[in-house]
């Protein structure tokens, strides 16, 4: 075990994004100058809908961590990234006060999303809708094999 000086938290905010297709970005990212405090990779793709374009003065004020859902209070000077190290996964979807926005993918496999100047409370939530609607298929059909097991042994008796 080595200990990592450079190692960064989940969620870091404040970075100068630099635009870059999958090669690029992984060359990027395996330079020894790769600082992940000062700069993150996305995709091309991301350019239209990102309006940051230099580093910002932005910090995470506060964290909560469950299985689900990750929620952050983020102090921004101005429009800034939020970065989550975190594998991007299609079923997270992001919110800044309760409204939804792009999630992108970030780093080559975390994730990023950008939160307006001011304080903000940014959520990023696993939502398996397929999930739940077999949960509820499944539930459904105890109650009734319950319900026709009751009815079955009420008529015998």
């Amino acid at each position: 075990w080595v200990p990592r000086p450079t190692a960064l938290p989940l969620a870091t905010a404040g970075q100068q994004p630099v635009f870059a297709e999958t090669r690029e970005t992984l060359q990027g990212l395996s330079r020894p100058e790769f600082d992940g405090r000062k700069i993150v990779y996305l995709p091309p793709s991301a350019k239209s809908g990102v309006s940051v374009t230099q580093s910002t003065e932005a910090k995470i004020v506060s964290q909560r961590y469950t299985a689900h859902r990750i929620e952050l209070d983020v102090e921004a000077r101005a429009t800034a990234l939020v970065v989550f190290a975190q594998c991007n996964y299609h079923l997270w979807r992001a919110y800044v006060d309760g409204q939804p926005v792009p999630l992108w993918t970030a780093n080559f496999a975390f994730q990023a999303l950008q939160v307006p100047g001011g304080n903000h409370r940014v959520s990023l939530v696993y939502e398996d809708r397929n999930f739940r609607v077999g949960l509820a298929i499944s539930a459904a059909t105890l109650l009734l094999c319950l319900a026709l097991g009751w009815r079955k042994n009420r008529a015998v008796s």
